[in-house]
């Protein structure tokens, strides 16, 4: 019937805080092969506000598609939208659809629209998940999560009290039928929850987090955001292998759940995230346009400033790329801030046409790097945790004189540097993500003269041991990250020792992943990326809390990565400015 009608075309919205909704009219089984029939109408934001439901869903292949009745036009649908339509529903209500609420073919709508997203989901009553058809079995497992999500907080605050506050989670146990004997057939099913293609999606971040009335809708069955969050920490206490044994495991699908939980942690915490943070944790995520990365970003990240970043869809993805890198670099008085997310984010090197080598490309996920952290002293500021280029020294504004600020020119980053060595030597690279292979490998690069001096105080092996830990010690989270990191070593069967927990080398397999030792024409030691090559120089950056590897090209450098030198990390190149052994040089990185 709707094949005759004339294609719906969208009218403009009237001001920039109207919004359309659909109405969704009640809906029962007999009505299952029916032509939907919908209405599109225009808001303003005030007063719809907590009127409506706002949907998150997984858009689906455009290959297959329906057709609906969308104000007496036709209108086409993706399959997964057209399963959310036809749900049974008990009464009529508004709705927001992505797909049929923006005018997803107006690149200017969009670019105004998008800054709006937040907005729009904080101002439902609900958000309503769409994950889609599910079996019997796994909406039973669904149905369950609720009063899994109950009692496993009730026994986490019960071992809390029992322990005068402190949680403990090695003495919770899993209640009923999800403890041991884990049920195999449950967590299969939970896996598959978490298995779905929604959890890649960049978008959820911004909202399943805007609101706490989150809903999860899996076949028939519906389940809170709150429970979600449960049963994933039960994954999280109790781990994968426990909960699957060797069988498929949701692990790509579950540290999604993780971001959520980041993002929810932010918005409590500050109202929103750090730029850099949110990017970082969006990467990898899957968006119908690539610079939707950066744009779900803006929606959750703080202080940012809206003229100098917004969405442009008329903009390609390299000049979105660069706007961003050159934002984050304006704002930050380290440019180790944004700089060490280049190089050692990639697997293999690969400076993209249009694209400079100091330009992060924000869709890929990047693996954790302790280098650019910062720490919490202990009057609560927070700092770098290293402080290669002096800029706490108090004659450091004298010894970089003759640099100027950073500056973009086209694809250029010029900056001044200090040059403390070129890389004479390289160990093979650990690439593993075996913690024990891992392990291995770096026990490989101890160095074969370990009583030879390093410098006055230490020898070889010392500094070899300090080098591989980039000299932090502590757990994995910024606020208990600190120096004096050193692993223990037994000289007679010349291995890595470990403490009982096992927690010191795992952080060590962590932070020697994706990196290979150096030794420097000077003989400095170094852990730096596994794209490190011979020849490559390592520079000190004015105003950069770590060192960099640059790899000559012409007149100018690639940026390679950021890199520990031990003896280099507090300053201690200025020493030869002071000296008049050294000049601050210009350079350009391309």
């Amino acid at each position: 019937m709707s094949s005759s009608l004339p294609i719906f075309e969208y009218e403009p919205l009237q001001t920039a805080s109207t919004i359309r909704l659909v109405y969704l009219p009640a809906r029962h089984n007999d009505e299952s092969n029916d032509t939907l029939s919908l209405r599109l109408k225009h808001f303003e934001m005030q007063e719809a506000s907590k009127r409506y439901v706002a949907l998150s869903y997984t858009w689906g292949s455009d290959i297959h598609r329906s057709t609906i009745i969308l104000n007496d036009k036709s209108f086409e649908v993706t399959d997964n939208l057209m399963f959310l339509l036809r749900r049974d529903r008990s009464a009529p209500f508004y709705v927001w659809i992505d797909a049929i609420s923006l005018n997803q073919s107006d690149k200017a709508e969009k670019s105004l629209q998008i800054p709006r997203m937040r907005e729009i989901y904080e101002g439902a009553c609900m958000v309503h998940v769409e994950l889609g058809p599910a079996s019997i079995d796994e909406q039973f497992v669904v149905e369950r999560m609720e009063p899994l999500a109950r009692q496993l907080y009730a026994e986490m605050k019960r071992v809390q009290d029992e322990n005068d506050g402190m949680s403990l989670l090695d003495q919770v146990r899993l209640p009923g039928e999800y403890g041991k004997p884990y049920n195999a057939k449950i967590w299969d099913n939970v896996g598959k929850f978490f298995g779905r293609s929604w959890w890649k999606r960049v978008w959820v971040m911004q909202e399943a987090t805007a609101i706490k009335e989150t809903r999860f809708f899996y076949g028939k069955a519906s389940v809170s955001l709150l429970a979600v969050l449960g049963t994933n920490t039960a994954i999280h206490i109790f781990g994968t292998q426990k909960l699957w044994g060797t069988g498929p495991k949701p692990t790509t699908r579950q540290y999604n759940v993780q971001r959520l939980l980041s993002i929810q942690d932010f918005r409590r915490r500050a109202g929103n995230g750090p730029l850099l943070e949110v990017l970082e944790l969006l990467g990898g995520l899957e968006a119908t346009e690539p610079q939707d990365i950066v744009y779900a970003a803006l929606n959750l990240a703080k202080d940012i400033d809206i003229k100098a970043l917004r969405p442009n869809y008329d903009q390609t993805v390299n000049e979105v790329w660069k706007d961003v890198a050159t934002y984050i670099l304006s704002t930050s008085s380290d440019p180790s801030y944004l700089l060490a997310y280049c190089g050692t984010r990639y697997e293999h090197l690969e400076i993209l046409p249009g694209l400079g080598s100091w330009i992060p490309r924000w869709d890929l996920r990047r693996p954790w790097s302790v280098l650019e952290k910062h720490y919490i002293q202990s009057d609560g500021t927070t700092i770098p945790m290293y402080n290669a280029s002096g800029q706490r020294m108090s004659d450091c504004t004298l010894l970089w004189s003759s640099a100027s600020q950073i500056q973009v020119q086209e694809l250029i980053l010029n900056t001044h540097g200090l040059e403390i060595g070129r890389i004479a030597s390289l160990t093979e690279p650990c690439v593993t993500t075996e913690i024990q292979q891992a392990i291995d490998r770096a026990e490989k690069w101890a160095p074969s003269d370990p009583d030879v001096p390093y410098s006055s105080h230490e020898t070889q092996l010392d500094a070899f041991l300090v080098t591989v830990t980039a000299d932090v010690t502590g757990a994995e989270f910024n606020h208990t990250l600190t120096r004096g990191g050193k692993v223990l070593w037994d000289h007679n069967n010349k291995n890595f020792v470990s403490t009982p927990s096992g927690e010191n080398t795992r952080q060590l397999a962590g932070i020697v992943k994706m990196r290979r030792f150096a030794k420097t024409t000077a003989g400095l030691l170094a852990l730096v990326s596994h794209q490190a090559e011979v020849g490559d120089v390592i520079y000190v950056l004015h105003g950069a809390s770590v060192p960099f590897v640059l790899r000559p090209r012409g007149n100018a450098f690639w940026l390679i990565s950021e890199c520990y030198v031990h003896g280099m990390m507090d300053g201690e190149a200025l020493q030869s400015v002071r000296d008049g052994r050294v000049q601050v040089k210009p350079i350009s990185i391309i």
